[in-house]
């Protein structure tokens, strides 16, 4: 009955000690009480702030993989690169030489 009682009472006025808050030689359990209270819901904050950030950094992994997928593509389309730059430079040359032949022709050195 007193269980009881000490309950409804702790419901009423939301302290969690028997004690008076008055009682200045006995542990203060109320301040205590509350203390933990304060970091209970602390962790609770910190919890729901690193579930968040969980949830971001999942995001933020996915637009990764992406954007690695994307480079790759780009690597393969970039390795081509150095083929066509070959291709471009004996092409400008030999149209250079056939140039450079034409002239001479019509120079008469040959």
């Amino acid at each position: 009955m007193a269980l009881i009682a000490a309950l409804k009472r702790r419901r009423e006025d939301g302290s969690v000690s028997d004690l008076p808050a008055d009682d200045a030689e006995r542990l203060n359990l109320r301040e205590q009480v509350s203390r933990i209270d304060r970091q209970i819901e602390e962790s609770h904050k910190f919890m729901a702030e690193q579930q968040k950030l969980l949830a971001e950094q999942q995001k933020l992994n996915a637009e990764a993989e992406k954007l690695a997928s994307e480079g790759r593509t780009f690597g393969r389309a970039r390795g081509l690169a150095p083929w066509q730059t070959a291709t471009i430079v004996l092409s400008s040359m030999a149209a250079l030489v056939a140039s450079l032949l034409s002239l001479a022709r019509s120079m008469g050195w040959f």
